[in-house]
């Protein structure tokens, strides 16, 4: 998947991405320099805060971010 507008300022990286179907639910992908950034593989688990604003946030092993 193609990253269309990715936008950095400071420590902070706005990105866009599409929502796919996946069987029967709806995700979104993850940029690869992100995941690698924090250390993820695929299986890993993040955790998600959301309200109007979506943010993900990493797990490492032992519950520690």
């Amino acid at each position: 998947m193609r990253i269309r507008k990715l936008i950095k300022i400071g420590s902070i990286t706005y990105f866009e991405r599409k929502i796919v179907p996946v069987g029967n639910s709806l995700a979104i992908t993850l940029p690869k320099s992100w995941v690698d950034r924090h250390g993820l593989k695929s299986g890993d688990t993040v955790e998600g805060m959301a309200n109007s604003m979506l943010t993900i946030i990493p797990k490492r092993a032992g519950g520690s971010q």
